[in-house]
């Protein structure tokens, strides 16, 4: 289930999942039916979906997000069920949390503005010494894949203009620069270096790559040294720079700059749409960083060589 609701999300994004034949607007439009027909089916009576394992609504609020990006309407009874599903629920997990921010920021209702600024006080408590999340507790030193999805859902509450202190972004950028690999790469276990060096990580793979990628545009476009909000890409605006908010300790836009040619330079080499592991969620998260990269670059096209 997992896969199918990740490849819903990116189809209707605007990337379709590739596949190695050529395919029209119609067939990926008769996939994106087939997999809200299967989404129906599944649907409980409490208006959730059967949850892996102790997540608590981290699965259903997927499903909805989903449902969402697939264009259903708010006003749908299958939405409605899930909304009301979601909002009975205080998860205490990263993933959890940060999909039921991302379900109420694609909503945008008034009412859910309190529950998005209590998600984001706990996301912003989460974050560990290191910058990482974790899966929950602000236990651990976190791991590259939870921070993704804490930052979308960050970036996506500030565009609902829900204030989110600057030294997250901060400590978030410091954690993906202090976490690449020399070769451009980002592995699981997310070794920091104790500098802005590159540390060897244990094994690089496409799906964590551009995680790192994806959080490091967005991060210096929300920090105020990129072009994604100029650029109107949605999620994303500045972060407000008055007053004294912020650690001090931003990477320079010298460092970021450089972070992002070892990855782009590790993605041209290493370029898949089948990777080894985790399909779907790569296919997620390359639409992200393929998004935030080509809006920071300026560039507008439709259907670009990788889509």
């Amino acid at each position: 289930m997992i896969g199918l609701v990740s490849v819903l999300i990116v189809a209707q994004l605007g990337w379709p999942a590739p596949v190695q034949a050529q395919v029209d607007a119609i067939e990926v439009q008769q996939s994106i039916d087939r997999g809200l027909g299967y989404l129906r089916k599944e649907q409980g009576g409490s208006g959730g979906w059967p949850e892996y394992g102790s997540y608590s609504i981290g699965l259903s609020a997927l499903c909805t997000l989903a449902m969402l990006n697939a264009g259903v309407p708010d006003s749908d009874p299958a939405i409605v069920a899930a909304l009301s599903y979601l909002r009975r629920t205080r998860p205490e997990h990263t993933y959890a949390t940060a999909l039921q921010t991302l379900v109420y920021c694609q909503v945008g209702s008034a009412e859910d503005l309190p529950r998005i600024r209590r998600n984001v006080q706990w996301l912003a408590e989460a974050q560990s010494s290191t910058g990482a999340w974790s899966y929950g507790g602000g236990v651990g030193v976190g791991d590259p894949s939870n921070s993704q999805f804490a930052l979308l859902a960050l970036a996506a509450a500030v565009d609902r203009g829900v204030e989110v202190p600057r030294e997250v972004f901060e400590r978030a950028l410091r954690y993906w620069i202090a976490a690449q690999d020399p070769s451009g790469g980002w592995g699981y276990q997310g070794i920091v270096s104790p500098s802005f060096s590159p540390v060897n990580q244990d094994r690089q793979t496409p799906s964590l790559t551009v995680a790192g990628l994806g959080s490091v545009y967005a991060c210096a476009d929300l920090l105020g040294s990129g072009k994604i909000a100029a650029a109107g890409l949605p999620a994303l605006q500045m972060v407000d720079t008055s007053g004294a908010g912020g650690s001090g300790l931003a990477p320079t836009s010298k460092q970021v700059e450089e972070v992002q040619q070892r990855g782009d330079g590790w993605m041209r080499q290493n370029y898949t749409i089948t990777p080894q592991e985790w399909t779907y969620y790569y296919l997620y998260g390359l639409e992200r960083y393929m998004s935030f990269r080509e809006a920071a670059e300026g560039k507008e096209e439709k259907e670009p060589r990788w889509y």
